[in-house]
């Protein structure tokens, strides 16, 4: 696929789930008022935070070495062996710290907020290593597929 044809693949697709994501949040800021909006915008901060130190840049790493034509399968699987570590330390503080978890976000939480971080790593993995193949294009599709499903399960 070229250059061109993905870039506007990836335009479209965040072009169009940017009013998806933006309706979303209105709706629910509307509906559920501003308590229960704050405990999101807190699990989404401290997960999103969590996530970026915790990667260590071992994602970006994955997508250089694939771009280099590496062995995709050994390469994904070294990658995600990498991210065990992190992970495993994340988990741990998680759990030991889940009280104070669960009293910072506002609510008891600190299981699916360890689950989320752990999809969190495992999508970031994924996305990178199609990165890394030059397969942005059909990255665009399953992104825009999960705003919705995002904004539609809530």
């Amino acid at each position: 696929m070229n250059v061109a044809k993905a870039s506007l693949k990836r335009f479209l697709s965040e072009g169009l789930a940017m009013p998806v994501r933006m309706l979303g949040l209105f709706y629910f800021a509307r509906i559920l008022g501003p308590k229960v909006i704050g405990i999101f915008f807190l699990f989404q901060a401290l997960s999103g935070g969590i996530v970026r130190f915790s990667d260590v840049d071992i994602s970006h790493a994955i997508a250089k070495r694939a771009s280099e034509g590496r062995d995709l399968d050994s390469l994904f699987w070294t990658g995600l062996a990498l991210k065990v570590i992190p992970i495993g330390v994340v988990a741990i503080t998680v759990v030991l710290l889940s009280s104070s978890v669960n009293s910072y976000i506002g609510v008891d939480i600190a299981e699916i907020f360890l689950m989320y971080i752990i999809l969190l790593h495992i999508s970031s993995l994924l996305r990178h290593t199609l990165r890394g193949e030059l397969r942005v294009g059909e990255t665009a599709l399953p992104m825009f597929v999960r705003q919705v499903v995002f904004v539609g399960a809530g």
